[in-house]
């Protein structure tokens, strides 16, 4: 039987339902009671499995804090867990923690047979998510979603739909979470949003409620938002029946804060926040049906992440889209208001359009304001750095097909006046930009016009280009392969430094991923500064080339410059010749500078050339360095060069040589070669070649080659170099030093080859030959203070290095064969013997001068300083074998001179330094002449001094010798000690036989020589005899030897012959030619005074050719003291009276010998006595007239009395000196006793005499000695001879006695002869005379 509802009665249906309902009811409760009941036993293991799960399949620990269960007031199962932590197990800072998890299962579980809850509830978590680069989504550290390894979280391949499972639920609550995102792959600014409530609902019928409430930085950014839809998942939104969204925000502080305090209790709004936003709209089955916005507000403030805030001060207008009779849309805006801080985007503005669906629409708007959204491009990554300025007049946008993705569109804009400002390499600034463009989906034209405009991009361009002006016309079309390709048509543009116009083709070809771009462009330039080449070439060309073109191209104007670039971009600047860059211009008066601290090219007319990564600079002529420039060229081969960027420089030029070295100076090579391009000074022409290899990175490397040919130049040193003339040949030249392979030059009246180069340790080495060089003038330029004693050739090779800071050795040396040294004996040099000389010159430590040392032979050796920065000098001479310098110099002096020899020859040494004073009286009067110290520039260097004050003054010698010298006259071992300046020379003399002091002056030309002790002879005990020995005179001198001496003023205090002190001697040595003239002498002591006077004919041009003529008058005082003193022994005692003498000999003064002399001799004496006379040759002559042994008169009583002496009253000599004999022509002597007449010669060459002599007693003197004898009275006598005495000179020549004495003069033969009338009258004519 069946039963319907309609047999049932109502009430009782009710009831049935009722019970039915609470019957199910109360099993879902007992079955919640038993579920929770279950879980609660099992909450441990539950917990235990979840975590071990968890760390399974996510490698990451769960731990899970508190769990409870509990039925709430539905008794409905409910699950709470506190402090829930996932954490990253190898760096568990890395934590993701949730405060609180609530879960209340829903009845419907048990027909969905899977968890479906009434609510879930999570509090309280610090959500920071990030995207990095590759896409992965990290939360908290822990990874939650790989593109290439797809985790756990990932659901979109995976078979549980997280989304859909969502939507089964009946609610889903999120509350009180901070979340923040950065986005880095797109770059997006970081999103910081706090105390976020997200829920989620499920009602009957499938519709659902999402609602989001949102702050920002600020409590005043706020967001409340509503969606509601009747359907499924987001991703079927064009599916679901209907769609409402509601955006607004609150409309007052009041009602803002009452909301916030149901959050935040304690938020207070800011003061003057103002505004009411406003929008909904609702869709249907995928399509919008109406947009309503209505916004108003004051004062709102935009923040994002650690940004500032952004201020709108305005923002307002009303936007409406409606869907009409669903076939088009209307679009309306109006009263739109937008103000920034930064100025007014909008400002009343009105927008408007129409979009018919999916066939077309179009937009316009009005009065843009660009200004107004600095501030909002400040908030993005992307857009920071970026100002814009500017108004938009109008923009239409117009398409076909849907919105979205539209079949065709077109875009018409017009703006004014707008600017860009980047503060970012990475976009461009450009300023004042005006123009219309028209943009389609396939094609595009663009006006531009700039007037006083700036482009600045850095990040391709070196500097701001400054525009004038620029007018241009672009075009752009996109074809159906989607090649792109652009035409900009020919643009006039004009800037700060040039005016020109260019125009080109740019394609991209998608299809060539490799290089897409290719461009096509030609330009031309009128005039433009050259200096500014390189600032407008793109930074694809390596900076270091910028570098140098901003530096090397320096002056001057590029005129009809042109440029033609075509090829792929990628490959700009086309290296591999895979496209043209090509620049071409023509130079005009330009100024290179092709390496940094080299003398730039100036005046250059010829071309510049740019070819894809090569720079070519020809000029056709110009100007280096004041030389006029030929064939040149300046490249760059390739300044994208991977190994590294080069230039090389191949120049030629001629003119002049010293414009050439003032090139060399301002090199770096003048360091090189010691800056000796500053140290000449060049008269003359010449030609060079040169090639440079620069290396950009590196320009200190550079490489240098080059050749200078001098043509007959003149080239003078400020350095210790003679000056060279007939300069001829090659000098060639690098980075390393100078190289020389045949060069010729005049140097010292010597033509010399010159080589030079570079060795192993970077040291440049000259080297020249010099055959006969002559030698004078060597000295004359080195040691001008010797250079008269110095003459002729001889060849020469000398070397040299030069480093850095100038000379660093030279060395000369010669043989000397062909040169001649006038000086004392031992240097003195005949031009026939080869004796070896050497000079070595070095720099001083520190630099600071020079030093010179040199020797010849072994004889000579020295060593001098000569500053570089003032006139200081010193130096050491040696003389003399294995002598050195002096130990302790005067420290006045400048030069010192040891001279240590056997033999030293006074006179020689005075006639040297007369020459040498007579050069320092030469180098005064040529001191202003045009030497090549006027050619110095400078007073400090070593050129600019004068040489022999320089160097030499005041000069110290010392001498000391085993014979010294005067004349043919030995002094004996001596020293001489003196002192020369530029004025005169002081010296002291110190032997056994003279010393004393004297002084030379130079320019009076006199000595002054004070002897305190002069000896002619000195007596020598020797072991074998007790003898005298001569040491101290030579006779005769053979030899020529033509010496100018000084007027010489000798004063002798104590003059010594033969250990006789002679007395005081004074005289004057005068020369006039070749005559020497002893003039005003006197010789003065208290037994005679003797005046005498000579000259010297012929002085110093040998014996048989020089002779003396003497004279001398005597005052005698003494005689017999006088003889003795001449060393004649005692003959004679006292007498007094004068002589005169006459003499002549060959030879100098000093060579007198009285035996080879020739002259006379005249003496009268009175009141004398005749002595005894020993042997020897004046005693000999003397015993012509001695009594003693004379006298035999039968008893020989007579002989007996004269052998005690023989008084005279009266003694007259007239001798005739004939060399080795004497005349006597009258030798008369009267006394007391008897008067004696003698007449003859003496030959002393054999020591003989032959003469007569007659002797004529007194009368009285006969008759008392007769009386005496005969009367034996003596008395009787005395008286008769006392009356002689008293009558006169009475004779009796009765008793005249004859004699004829002959033979040697030690014993002669005495025989008597008869007197006769005739032999006395040869006797008296004798006496007469």
């Amino acid at each position: 039987m069946s039963i319907s509802l309609k047999q049932i009665p109502l009430r009782q249906l009710l009831v049935k339902v009722i019970a039915y309902v609470v019957l199910f009811y109360l099993l879902l409760v007992i079955v919640s009671i038993a579920v929770t009941g279950y879980i609660f036993i099992n909450l441990d293991a539950y917990k235990q499995r979840i975590e071990q799960a968890v760390l399974k399949y996510t490698t990451y620990e769960l731990v899970l804090g508190s769990i409870q269960t509990k039925l709430n007031n539905s008794y409905l199962p409910e699950i709470i867990i506190k402090n829930t932590s996932l954490i990253n197990p190898i760096h568990r800072q890395q934590e993701l923690h949730i405060d609180n998890l609530d879960f209340v299962l829903s009845y419907s579980s048990i027909w969905h047979l899977k968890p479906i809850f009434n609510k879930i509830s999570l509090d309280g978590a610090n959500l920071k998510l990030e995207q990095d680069i590759k896409g992965n989504l990290i939360l908290n550290g822990i990874t939650v979603y790989d593109p290439l390894d797809q985790t756990l979280e990932n659901t979109k391949n995976s078979r549980f739909d997280i989304e859909k499972w969502l939507l089964l639920q009946h609610e889903v609550v999120l509350n009180h979470v901070n979340l923040s995102f950065l986005d880095l792959k797109n770059g997006l600014p970081e999103m910081n949003l706090r105390s976020i409530r997200i829920g989620l609902e499920r009602n009957l019928w499938s519709k659902r409620r999402l609602y989001i409430d949102v702050y920002g930085k600020t409590d005043l950014n706020f967001l409340e938002a509503e969606l509601k839809w009747q359907g499924g998942k987001f991703e079927d939104w064009k599916h679901w029946d209907n769609a409402s969204l509601k955006v607004r925000t609150l409309s007052d502080k009041n009602t803002f804060v009452s909301k916030l305090q149901n959050y935040l209790p304690n938020v207070v709004a800011e003061q003057g926040f103002d505004g009411t936003t406003s929008l909904e709209a609702s869709m249907q089955k995928g399509r919008l049906q109406k947009l309503a916005a209505n916004f108003d507000i004051n004062n709102f403030k935009v923040a994002m992440s650690d940004a500032n805030l952004v201020n709108f001060p305005k923002l307002g207008g009303t936007l409406n889209i409606d869907l009409i009779d669903q076939k088009y849309y209307t679009i309306q805006a109006k009263n739109l208001v937008a103000v920034t801080s930064a100025g007014a985007l909008f400002d009343n503005a009105e927008a408007e359009g129409k979009y018919v669906i999916n066939q077309n629409g179009n937009v316009h708007l009005s009065n843009t304001n660009l200004v107004a959204l600095n501030n909002l491009l400040s908030l993005f990554d992307a857009t920071k750095g970026l100002n814009i300025d500017g108004i938009i007049k109008q923009i239409k946008y117009s398409w076909n097909g849907g919105f979205i993705a539209p079949k065709s569109y077109e875009l018409i804009a017009d703006f004014n006046d707008i600017s860009i400002k980047s503060t970012r390499s990475d976009y461009p600034s450009l300023s004042h930009v005006s123009g219309t463009l028209d943009l389609s989906n396939d094609a595009g034209k663009l006006n531009l016009s700039l007037k006083n405009s700036v482009l600045n991009y850095d990040q391709i361009f070196l500097i701001p280009y400054e525009f004038k002006s620029l007018q241009s016309q672009i075009d752009w079309n996109l074809s159906d392969k989607k090649i792109l390709t652009v035409n900009i048509h020919r643009t006039n543009l004009e800037t700060k430094d040039f005016k020109g116009w260019l125009d080109g083709v740019y394609t991209n070809d998608p299809s060539k991923p490799i290089s897409p771009s290719y461009l096509t462009m030609h330009a031309h330039l009128e005039r433009a500064l050259i200096s500014k080449i390189g600032d407008y070439l793109p930074k694809a060309i390596p900076m270091s080339v910028h570098k140098w073109l901003n530096m090397g191209l320096a002056g001057g104007h590029a005129a009809n410059a042109n440029m033609l670039l075509k090829g792929p971009l990628s490959n700009f600047p086309f290296r591999d010749g895979n496209g043209l860059f090509y620049i071409t211009a023509d130079l005009d008066n330009a100024k290179v500078q092709y390496v940094k601290d080299w003398p730039p090219i100036e005046q250059i007319r010829g071309q510049f050339i740019l070819k894809n990564t090569n720079i070519t600079i020809k000029p056709t002529s110009g100007i280096l360095q004041r030389n006029q420039l030929d064939s040149t060229v300046v490249v760059i081969p390739d300044f994208s060069d991977p190994n590294g960027v080069y230039l090389t420089a191949d120049g030629n030029a001629h003119g002049s040589t010293a414009n050439f070295m003032d090139y060399l100076k301002h090199t770096p090579i003048n360091d090189v070669i010691g800056k000796l391009p500053e140290k000449l000074i060049t008269e003359g022409n010449g030609s060079v070649k040169i090639h440079l290899k620069v290396p950009f990175k590196d320009p200190k490397h550079t490489e240098v080659k080059g050749i200078y040919h001098f043509d007959n130049n003149q080239v003078k040193f400020d350095l210790p170099i003679p000056e060279l003339s007939a300069v001829n040949g090659d000098l060639g030249f690098t980075q390393r030093g100078v190289e020389i392979k045949s060069l010729v030059a005049t140097a010292f009246n010597s033509q010399a080859k010159l080589t030079a180069g570079v060795d192993a340790n970077d040291k440049m080495w000259f080297k020249i030959f010099a055959p006969d060089l002559d030698y004078q003038a060597v000295t004359k330029f080195y040691l001008p203070l010797f250079e008269s004693i110095v003459s002729g050739k001889a060849n020469t090779l000398i070397d040299f290095q030069i480093g850095k800071h100038g000379i660093e050795n030279l060395n000369a040396n010669s043989q000397l064969q062909g040169v001649s040294f006038d000086a004392p004996t031992p240097l003195k040099k005949l031009a026939s013997e080869s004796q070896p000389m050497s000079l070595n010159l070095q720099p001083a430590p520190n630099n600071s001068g020079v030093v010179i040392r040199w020797s010849y032979a072994d004889l000579l050796k020295g060593q001098q300083f000569i500053s570089s920065k003032s006139a200081a000098t010193n130096g050491q001479i040696a003389i003399g074998r294995g002598v050195s310098y002096l130990d302790k110099p005067d420290p006045n002096s400048v030069m010192s001179i040891n001279v240590n020899l056997p033999l030293v020859n006074i006179e020689e040494w005075i006639a040297m330094v007369t020459k040498v004073t007579k050069t320092v009286k030469l180098i005064k009067t040529a001191e202003n002449s045009t030497s090549l110290s006027q050619h110095s520039s400078g007073s400090d260097n070593l050129a600019s001094q004068s040489h022999y004050q320089r160097n030499v003054f005041p000069l110290q010698i010392y001498m000391q010798t085993a014979n010294l010298e005067l004349g043919k006259m030995s002094l004996g071992a001596g020293v001489v000690n003196m002192v020369v300046d530029s004025k005169q020379t002081y010296f002291n003399l110190y032997s056994p036989i003279a010393n004393g002091a004297g002084d030379f002056n130079y320019a009076e030309s006199k000595v002054q020589l004070r002897l305190d002790k002069f000896m002619l002879y000195k007596k020598i005990k020797t072991p074998s005899s007790e003898s005298a020995t001569k040491i101290n005179f030579v006779n005769g001198s053979e030899s020529v030897n033509h010496i100018q001496l000084p007027d010489i003023s000798v004063s002798i205090n104590n003059f010594y012959y033969q250990n006789h002190n002679l007395g005081s001697v004074s005289t004057m040595l005068h020369q006039e030619g070749v005559d020497l003239y002893m003039e005003s002498g006197v010789m003065s002591n208290q037994d005679a005074e003797i005046s005498f006077n000579g000259t010297n004919y012929c002085f110093g041009c040998g014996r048989n050719m020089s002779y003396v003529d003497f004279s001398a008058t005597a005052k005698v005082k003494n005689l017999g003291n006088s003889v003795y003193n001449l060393d004649f022994g005692r003959i004679i005692s006292d007498g007094h009276g004068t002589l005169e003498t006459e003499l002549q000999w060959n030879g100098a003064f000093q060579d007198f010998n009285l035996l080879q002399t020739v002259g006379t001799i005249k003496a009268k004496m009175t009141s004398g006595k005749l002595l005894k006379v020993d042997p020897g040759v004046f005693g000999g002559l003397l015993s012509i007239i001695n009594l003693q042994g004379l006298f035999e008169f039968g008893s020989g009583d007579i002989n007996s009395i004269f052998k005690k002496g023989f008084y005279f009253n009266r003694l007259d000599l007239n001798v005739d000196i004939l060399t080795s004999q004497v005349l006597l022509k009258q030798v008369y002597m009267s006394g007391p006793l008897a008067s004696v007449k003698s007449a003859g010669k003496v030959n002393f060459a054999n020591n003989t005499l032959d003469a007569e002599v007659a002797i004529t007693p007194r009368i009285g003197f006969v008759v008392a000695l007769t009386a005496g004898f005969a009367t034996l009275n003596p008395i009787v006598g005395l008286a008769v001879y006392a009356g002689e005495l008293l009558s006169g000179d009475v004779q009796n020549d009765l008793f005249t006695v004859g004699y004829h004495v002959t033979g040697d003069l030690k014993k002669p033969s005495v025989k008597r002869v008869e007197t006769s009338e005739q032999l006395f009258k040869n006797m008296n004519s004798t006496i007469g005379n």
